[in-house]
């Protein structure tokens, strides 16, 4: 059994989309970055897991108060919807668990530490487009728990800090 992990964070295909205001383009894959720790997972056996977003249809779980979440378009991140879909760079391939959440982190609100668990994962390799806060999250969460962590492409597509993730991983591994 392997006790690590690559963890695919946020992969929706609409993020690109979204954060851009414009339909997705050739230039919206995934930077070389992301997809090189996923390929050199699955070529060396190291379990892949996907975490992506999705919310009721109507987003119930939603506040309206909520600064993220609640700004975004009533069908954005539905279940079921295409837009739900991981980025076609990154996409789950067959036997790969995939995990959604409703929240910003990566454990929030589903069975990703479960599973972690269950397969004895301990530690977690992070990667991921438009990942700022869910970096921070699944980083601060995951300390807590006690994995190792390590983050791939700190410059890929994300609005935290490089330096600030760099911190938060270095304190946590």
């Amino acid at each position: 059994m392997n006790d690590t992990a690559d963890i695919t964070l946020s992969q929706a295909s609409v993020l690109a989309r979204l954060s851009r205001s414009r339909p997705a383009t050739a230039s919206d894959l995934a930077a070389p970055e992301d997809v090189r720790p996923v390929t050199a997972a699955r070529e060396t056996g190291i379990p892949v897991i996907h975490v992506g977003i999705a919310f009721r249809p109507g987003r119930p779980e939603v506040h309206p108060r909520n600064k993220v979440f609640a700004a975004l378009p009533k069908d954005a991140f539905a279940h079921g919807v295409p837009s739900v879909g991981f980025h076609p760079a990154l996409a789950p391939e067959p036997g790969e668990v995939t995990v959604f959440k409703n929240r910003i982190g990566a454990f929030a609100e589903n069975d990703l530490e479960r599973i972690l668990t269950a397969g004895d994962v301990d530690h977690l390799v992070l990667a991921g487009i438009a990942t700022g806060g869910v970096v921070l999250s699944t980083v601060c969460r995951a300390a807590d728990l006690d994995h190792r962590l390590t983050r791939i492409g700190a410059r890929s597509h994300t609005t935290w800090s490089p330096a600030g993730c760099e911190a938060a991983v270095s304190a946590a591994g």
